[in-house]
């Protein structure tokens, strides 16, 4: 699965972008990597773009992302900007991360385009 994780020193943001087919396992060692670089920078901005993603994980592996940014230990004062996916196909699992984060007090929000997350993110 092609990833890429980023941090940002001059906007202080990590980045994380999927493109292709991301399994389960991917998701999980990805945030975990992306949740390592966080800490190590203190940030509390990061970017999620899926735009390019064509196959991710169930539903049941999306809404375990939020537990394991509690057993890692995120702030919550972590903004996280979330490009949704191009292929319609994902759009509905998108939708359905972004109400899990929410009712698990994560302040996720979802964008079409990755200027429109970072232009939200850079607002603070």
């Amino acid at each position: 699965m092609p990833c890429r994780i980023e941090y940002h020193q001059d906007q202080e943001i990590v980045e994380v972008a999927y493109s292709g087919d991301t399994s389960a396992a991917d998701l999980r060692d990805t945030t975990i990597k992306a949740i390592t670089l966080i800490r190590q920078e203190n940030v509390t901005r990061a970017l999620i773009d899926c735009l390019e993603q064509t196959k991710t994980g169930s539903i049941l592996d999306l809404l375990e992302l939020p537990s394991i940014y509690d057993r890692e230990g995120v702030s919550r004062a972590i903004r996280i900007a979330f490009v949704e996916p191009a292929k319609k196909e994902l759009q509905s699992l998108a939708l359905f991360y972004d109400k899990v984060c929410a009712h698990s007090g994560w302040d996720l929000h979802r964008f079409e385009t990755r200027d429109d997350a970072l232009a939200w993110l850079l607002s603070a």
